[in-house]
């Protein structure tokens, strides 16, 4: 027992490195040493402790920015991974905002917009609606399949947005015009499908 409870221990310390090294940051400003160093103690960190949900969860999203930074098969490869591994979170802790919102990140990646993307959609927004980073990443995956969404989803992506206003709205507004591409423009506005 105490053995375990020194591996998990050390598992921890491991684990420490890679939060630090994707703290909301763009994946333009994550050099390759810091994803490279987080990743390797990381490894260490899920060989110590395989069945912690934020080892898993923190590998996917390590993947996930290194494959946005990748191309070809080794983007395949790495978005495939990010995949399992967050499957394997979710698993082991349902509850996760963050995790139904990586989910959400590379399955749109990968350009698999199905039932499993739109359930994280859902997901993310029900547990999550407070947390800013969630509320980004589900205004924008919101926005980047909206004439896919029912008038329901569409009404709770508009309030996410909403909520998000308030406390990062350049953020929000940089968000609406990147996904413009689905909109018309009509009148000097942009209207949606």
């Amino acid at each position: 027992m105490t053995l375990c409870a020194a591996g998990m221990g050390a598992a921890d310390l491991y684990s420490l490195r890679p939060s630090g090294a994707m703290d909301e940051r763009p994946v333009q400003k994550v050099d390759a040493s810091s994803l490279n160093d987080a990743l390797a103690a990381l490894n260490i960190a899920l060989r110590l402790d395989p069945e912690n949900p934020n080892y898993r969860e923190e590998r996917s999203r390590l993947d996930y920015l290194e494959a946005e930074r990748s191309g070809g098969a080794r983007k395949a490869e790495l978005l495939d991974d990010a995949l399992f591994q967050i499957r394997k979170a979710i698993g082991l802790r349902p509850v996760s905002p963050y995790a139904w919102s990586t989910l959400m990140q590379v399955k749109m990646g990968l350009g698999e917009i199905d039932p499993e993307y739109l359930d994280a959609l859902d997901n993310a927004l029900m547990l999550g609606p407070w947390e800013p980073e969630i509320q980004r990443a589900v205004a924008d995956a919101g926005l980047n399949v909206w004439a896919l969404l029912n008038d329901s989803q569409k009404g709770k992506i508009l309030q996410d947005i909403k909520r998000g206003m308030t406390r990062q709205s350049a953020d929000m507004v940089s968000i609406a015009i990147q996904n413009r591409a689905g909109c018309v423009r009509r009148s000097g506005k942009y209207a949606c499908n």
